[in-house]
């Protein structure tokens, strides 16, 4: 309930740095940006509610099938999550621009940085927190948020000083960046857990390698904006889902 809490105090935290170190032109890019990581909140708030029963039923089960289940529940995730991640970081300008027009200079940018948090996944971004829970190990669900938390405290005021929004973002991808490694290291070293390194690479790989035909037609399309993300979108989803089975992430 207190990591609840502290996780819900951020964005006020966040409001007010804006509010003391950046112009009302920035604030507006910044919320815009943001309201388009709605688009994978959308995915990611049913699969971590869904986890959480998922982990509590195992927790009686042996160790071995706790296991089994947090690799196969983070590398499906990270199946899901990362391809739309790539996806809204290269047709940032694009999406910005059909909503909103192009007084939103900064957004794009702002939308491009803040979806970086989510290449975190792979590292169990999405999963740790549900695994804790599940298995009554709130005590590391507050460790994770307190270090989260303290360190974007610490961070944002310097950061947002100095680079206006995007140092808050940036301050905030290092806090989460800080509590999912400290995450990941204690489910590894505690309740040895482990991750599925080949598969979770070889995803990034993947994602990565089907977002170069979308980047190409985004150079030399003389299509209208709306059309250029919707091919692009399908030109990418159609080249990862080919590699995906191609690479044996799944079979």
């Amino acid at each position: 309930y207190i990591s609840l809490l502290i996780t819900g105090f951020i964005p006020l935290y966040q409001n007010f740095m804006l509010a003391v170190f950046t112009t009302d032109a920035d604030i507006g890019n910044y919320k815009a940006a943001i309201n388009f990581t709605t688009l994978i909140t959308v995915l990611t708030i049913p699969i971590t509610t869904a986890l959480l029963p998922a982990f509590s039923k195992l927790d009686a089960s042996t160790t071995q099938k706790i296991k089994t289940f947090f690799k196969l529940a983070n590398k499906y995730t990270t199946i899901l999550i990362l391809p739309i991640t790539i996806l809204i970081i290269i047709f940032s300008n694009e999406i910005v621009q059909i909503i909103y027009g192009s007084t939103y200079q900064s957004a794009p940018l702002f939308l491009a940085t803040y979806c970086l948090l989510y290449l975190l996944v792979g590292l169990g971004y999405l999963t740790l927190t549900s695994f804790y829970n599940g298995l009554g190990e709130t005590k590391t669900t507050l460790k994770i948020s307190l270090i989260t938390f303290l360190t974007l405290a610490v961070l944002s005021p310097i950061l947002t000083k100095i680079n206006g929004a995007q140092g808050l973002i940036i301050a905030y991808l290092i806090a989460s960046t800080a509590g999912t490694s400290y995450g990941s290291y204690t489910a590894r070293t505690k309740f040895k857990i482990e991750f599925d390194t080949k598969s979770i690479v070889k995803i990034y790989l993947v994602s990565i390698l089907s977002s170069i035909p979308p980047i190409i037609l985004l150079q030399f399309s003389p299509l209208p904006k709306l059309l250029n993300l919707t091919a692009g979108a399908l030109l990418y989803l159609f080249t990862y889902a080919t590699l995906t089975p191609l690479a044996r992430i799944i079979t």
